[in-house]
């Protein structure tokens, strides 16, 4: 590989930021403000009724908070970072410490962005390696721009990229008789 070549590999990825989708959170903001109001008008089933404004008004409320503060997946060469949304302060999350990407399939037809931590993960809590032993998948919260699949394609991506990255300067730091 030629100097300059080498030169551009071992450059620090350019950091990228995901905010979650406001579009689509609107949507099911006033999807769940519909079945509130059907349930509000319900004459003949009170129970059902008061179920219905209950549970999706509790779900507007969630819609509502993440229109007002999405969720954002902050990308660098080191990791990501999840912020927004729920999370009361910034998780980062090296991408030695995980396991690819993946599509998890939630129950009726729903899916999420799901990781695995790897076994010898140095920041993983020891809930998030039980979990991985159990067989569950860490999933990202929220409603992002694109598709689950190519959001995942995507962090894939960057993640494959940011190691790449890591191993050349890596390799460059070395005294070139001890490169392999």
């Amino acid at each position: 590989m030629s100097a300059p070549e080498n030169a551009m590999v071992t450059e620090p990825i350019e950091s990228k930021t995901i905010r979650g989708s406001r579009g689509k959170v609107a949507v099911y903001l006033l999807t769940s403000l519909a079945f509130v109001y059907g349930g509000a008008t319900m004459r003949d089933d009170a129970f059902v009724g008061w179920g219905s404004v209950i549970l999706f008004g509790s779900t507007a409320l969630v819609f509502f908070w993440w229109l007002v503060r999405p969720p954002l997946l902050l990308l660098d060469s080191d990791g990501f970072t999840l912020q927004g949304g729920f999370v009361r302060t910034p998780q980062q999350v090296l991408w030695g410490d995980i396991d690819s990407f993946l599509v998890y399939r939630l129950p009726r037809g729903s899916d999420a962005i799901g990781y695995n931590f790897r076994d010898d993960a140095k920041g993983a809590s020891p809930l998030a390696l039980t979990s991985k032993r159990l067989g569950t998948k860490v999933l990202l919260p929220g409603r992002w721009p694109l598709s689950t699949e190519q959001m995942v394609e995507a962090l894939n991506a960057y993640r494959l990229e940011a190691l790449t990255r890591q191993r050349a300067q890596l390799a460059d730091r070395l005294p070139s008789g001890r490169r392999g």
